[in-house]
C-alpha cells in the first residue's frame, strides 16, 4: 500500500508540470513533428513540444520530407519559404487541427508579412521578378507539401 500512495504523489507532481494543451501531432510518430510558438517559446528554441522554435522559417529550415511543422496560435511576422525542392512538409495550424470545422480556427494562427516581406525575389518556377511572398511553397515542392489552418497576410501574399 505504501508503494501506491508514492506512485500517486509522484503522478500528482509530475502532473503539475504538464506541458501546454494542444492538439496530438497529426502523425503516428511525434518523433517527425516540429513544434513552433510564438507565445511561450525560448529564441531560438530547438522545436519540441518542451522547447518549441518562436519562427516557423527556422522550423522548416530542420525538417526532412514528410515532417510535420504544428504552428501554435499567435502572429508571425515572418516570411515563410519552403527551403529548397522536393521537400514536402506538412504546415499545419494547431488551432485549425483542433477545431477543422470551425471556420474561426483559421484567425488564430496568422503568418504576416507586412514590412518583412515587402522586397521583391525572382519566381524560381517563372523567371519573373514578383513581390516577395509571405509563403512561397514553389511547384517542386512536390503534391506532398501542405499548409493548412492559417491567416496569410501581408507581402506579396
Amino acid at each position: 500500500m505504501k508503494a501506491f500512495k508514492g506512485l500517486l504523489v509522484l503522478a500528482i507532481a509530475v502532473g503539475a508540470f504538464a506541458l501546454p494543451a494542444h492538439a496530438a501531432c497529426p502523425l503516428s510518430d511525434p518523433a517527425f513533428c516540429i513544434y513552433v510558438d510564438i507565445q511561450s517559446c525560448v529564441d531560438p528554441g530547438i522545436g519540441t513540444q518542451a522547447d518549441p522554435f518562436c519562427s516557423i522559417q527556422n522550423a522548416i529550415d530542420v525538417a526532412f520530407p514528410g515532417d510535420t511543422v504544428l504552428v501554435l496560435p499567435g502572429t508571425y511576422a515572418e516570411c515563410v519559404t519552403n527551403a529548397g525542392p522536393g521537400k514536402p512538409v506538412h504546415l499545419v495550424a494547431d488551432a485549425f487541427l483542433e477545431d477543422p470545422t470551425n471556420p474561426d480556427s483559421r484567425e488564430l494562427t496568422v503568418i504576416d508579412g507586412t514590412g518583412v516581406c515587402d522586397g521583391t525575389v525572382v519566381d524560381p518556377d517563372t523567371g519573373f521578378t514578383v513581390l516577395t511572398p509571405t509563403v512561397l511553397f514553389g511547384a517542386n515542392d512536390s503534391l506532398l507539401a501542405r499548409i493548412e489552418g492559417f491567416t496569410i497576410t501581408g507581402g506579396g501574399v
